[in-house]
C-alpha cells in the first residue's frame, strides 16, 4: 500500500535507524536494500531484504520476496514508507541508475553509506527524476 503523496520528512526511531545500519553493515561490500513500513511519516517496521544482484553497486529484489513485504504491508494496513539502501563505497546521495529506477514515486527513498567510522543516512524524494532532499529524524 503506497500513500497518495511522498512524505516531507520520515521519522524513524533509534531501533529502526540500528536495524537498518545492521543490514546496510552485514551487507557489506554489497548494496543492502530493503522498505520502511509507516503510517504518515513516522516508521512503523523496518523490513530487510536481499539484493539479488548481489553487487556493491546496484540492487534489486527477486519479485517474490517483494510480494511477501507488500503482502506484510497490505495485512497491517502500513504504507509504503520508504525504500532504502546502501552505498557500501559511495555517497549518501541518489546515483543516476537510484534515480532512473525509482519506480515508487509516492515513497521516500533513503540512502546509507559510510562516513567517520560510522554510517550516515539520507532521504530524499525523487520524482520525474528531480531529486530534493528531506529531513529525516531519528527519535
Amino acid at each position: 500500500m503506497e500513500s497518495a503523496e511522498p512524505p516531507r520528512e520520515v521519522v524513524v526511531s533509534a531501533n529502526h535507524w540500528r536495524a537498518m545500519r545492521e543490514h546496510a553493515i552485514a551487507g557489506s561490500p554489497e548494496e543492502a536494500c530493503g522498505i520502511l513500513a509507516g503510517c504518515s511519516n513516522r516508521c512503523v517496521s523496518v523490513i530487510t531484504l536481499n539484493n539479488a544482484l548481489h553487487s556493491a553497486t546496484r540492487y534489486a529484489v527477486a519479485p517474490e520476496e517483494l510480494f511477501q513485504a507488500f503482502t506484510t504491508l497490505d495485512r497491517n494496513g502500513w504504507e509504503l514508507l520508504a525504500i532504502f539502501h546502501s552505498h557500501p563505497q559511495g555517497e549518501a546521495w541518489p546515483s543516476p541508475t537510484d534515480i532512473a529506477n525509482a519506480y515508487y514515486p509516492h515513497s521516500a527513498y533513503l540512502i546509507l553509506a559510510p562516513a567517520d567510522h560510522d554510517w550516515v543516512c539520507r532521504a530524499f524524494r525523487i520524482q520525474s527524476n528531480e531529486v530534493s532532499e528531506i529531513p529525516l529524524h531519528v527519535t
